[in-house]
């Protein structure tokens, strides 16, 4: 592959200068063009003596390389949601598309040739937002048929500058939701949960964009075997735990041939939203319920609410 083939990458950091380091050198073991590297502000002492380690490995491979590192440091913690969203918006300013890698990931050659592939195939796809280079559902793998789902799939994934502006938009939109309706459970459980985020409740940022996707059947390409490992049950970690599905799941050699449509079919599509919904989201009978709960749940527990999630994009 020659040089300057791959698109740009975007590796969102805080706390693990290894795993940046690590992801730099797939990036250019992989001939990557361009590789941004957005670092949230550090919390204390502690966390900005490791990203000044960061910084250092950072300054090292940059000599050692004629690709262009671009760094995007913060002085002040941002948290997930603000901090992955304001990287997202640096980077596709400056880029038409390209991969976007967190820090616990790590992902080979597999991940950048069908991630360049799909992007080729999908730019003038209106439905098409995201390309993930993850696949959860071991049985749902077909050799060489790409999956298509409703639900965005982060562990490692690709778009284009046009539809993250779309997929922004979208998520900072309020989630409407029916209280107690048959057939409400799924819609109640993303709609409910996406709120509390754009409520300051829960930072993060991907909650109200599955909810927004799964509303406009947004697609995203997920590829026939699993191309990233999430190493991110460390000390580091915001959400994922020990025991939360995926972690630590062994990358895959990519079959030679991809069919990127044999599953592109509703019936297929609803299928594998399903399979998601049960072994990775874990969306239960109980979730009906959210409407009345989930307020008596936050009432009841102490929480350290954030201002809401527009206010503090707002303030950057």
């Amino acid at each position: 592959m020659k040089k300057d083939t791959q698109p740009a990458v975007l590796i969102l950091a805080f706390l693990r200068q290894y795993g940046v380091k690590r992801l730099i050198e797939s990036c250019l073991e992989n001939d990557v063009s361009r590789i941004y590297i957005s670092i949230d502000g550090p919390r204390s002492d502690s966390d900005r003596s490791i990203q000044l380690e960061m910084l250092e490995i950072i300054r090292e491979l940059q000599a050692t390389t004629s690709t262009q590192i671009f760094v995007q440091k913060h002085k002040v913690n941002l948290g997930v949601g603000v901090g992955v969203i304001s990287g997202l918006d640096w980077f596709f300013s400056h880029e038409y598309s390209g991969h976007i890698l967190e820090d616990d990931l790590q992902v080979d050659s597999n991940f950048f040739i069908f991630s360049r592939l799909a992007l080729l195939e999908f730019a003038n796809h209106e439905s098409v937002k995201m390309i993930s280079g993850s696949q959860l559902i071991p049985i749902a793998s077909r050799g060489k048929d790409v999956h298509w789902s409703n639900y965005p799939m982060i562990w490692g994934w690709s778009s284009w500058s046009n539809k993250w502006k779309e997929m922004k938009d979208g998520l900072l939109q309020r989630k409407s939701f029916v209280c107690f309706q048959k057939n409400s459970t799924v819609n109640n459980f993303w709609a409910i949960g996406a709120n509390r985020v754009l409520d300051g409740k829960v930072d993060t940022w991907d909650t109200p964009l599955a909810a927004e996707f799964r509303r406009r059947k947004w697609i995203c390409i997920i590829p026939p075997s699993n191309l990233v490992t999430n190493s991110g049950d460390d000390l580091q970690a915001f959400h994922t735990k020990g025991d939360t599905f995926g972690l630590n799941l062994p990358v895959s050699k990519l079959f030679p041939t991809l069919d990127f449509y044999s599953l592109s079919s509703p019936e297929y599509v609803n299928t594998y939203n399903k399979q998601l919904e049960k072994i990775v989201f874990k969306v239960k009978k109980r979730h009906l319920f959210l409407p009345l709960y989930s307020p008596l749940r936050d009432r009841n527990h102490l929480m350290l609410k954030k201002a809401p999630l527009v206010d503090r994009l707002v303030q950057l």
